[in-house]
């Protein structure tokens, strides 16, 4: 699991936040909308006291390449990669592209996969309470222990990421863009009117319109 402290804002982080979010991390990781599913992206999203929230679940075939245990070095390096390319700054600019720029600044990311190493367990300076939280629920294992697969075979990356917004307009998504063999995205979001759901097909603009949320 990589959860990661974007900027130093902790004591502006209301309780209800931190509530809110992580239980969106234990319901998106016990999976969002039915099967797995590769090539399709499962989004949940909610806009709520000047923060975005989005939860995500896709098969770690369309992330990393490949479902199992990483078996080679090479594979080890190639699941880290993908990990990193989900919670590092820059990339979180081209997967979420805010209308206007600069609307929304990276508050925490969460990302962990069934395929990854846990943590090297060395000591990290600047961590949150919703890290800290986490940490608890996930008591610490060997430095090269691996997660075993999913059930079937099959794994998933689950990520979860909070964004501190002011007056933002929409957000153009660049998943399929970074990971070619993502097809589909399905979005659940809710409103004051209900839920909205939308799917984004590859090939086209994924937008979403906070206007209509």
């Amino acid at each position: 699991m990589k959860m990661k402290k974007m900027l130093p804002k902790l004591l502006s982080i209301s309780i209800l936040t931190v509530t809110s979010a992580l239980l969106a991390q234990s319901a998106v990781a016990q999976g969002l909308n039915g099967p797995h599913k590769h090539g399709e992206l499962e989004m949940t999203l909610l806009k709520e006291d000047g923060q975005v929230i989005f939860n995500l679940v896709a098969p770690a075939k369309n992330i990393a390449g490949f479902e199992h245990a990483p078996k080679t070095a090479a594979e080890k390096a190639r699941a880290l990669k993908a990990e990193a390319s989900l919670y590092e700054v820059h990339n979180l600019n081209t997967l979420f592209q805010f209308s206007p720029k600069g609307a929304c600044q990276p508050y925490e990311s969460y990302v962990n996969s069934d395929i990854l190493n846990i943590h090297s367990h060395k000591k990290e300076k600047g961590k949150s309470f919703i890290s800290m939280l986490a940490e608890n629920d996930h008591p610490k294992k060997q430095e090269d222990d691996v997660h075993s697969v999913g059930v079937g075979g099959h794994s998933d990356f689950v990520m979860s990421y909070i964004f501190d917004c002011d007056k933002v307009d929409s957000v153009t998504l660049g998943f399929a863009k970074q990971f070619p063999s993502i097809k589909k995205i399905n979005l659940r979001a809710k409103n004051l009117s209900g839920k909205v759901t939308k799917t984004f097909v590859s090939g086209r603009k994924s937008v979403i319109d906070f206007g209509k949320l």
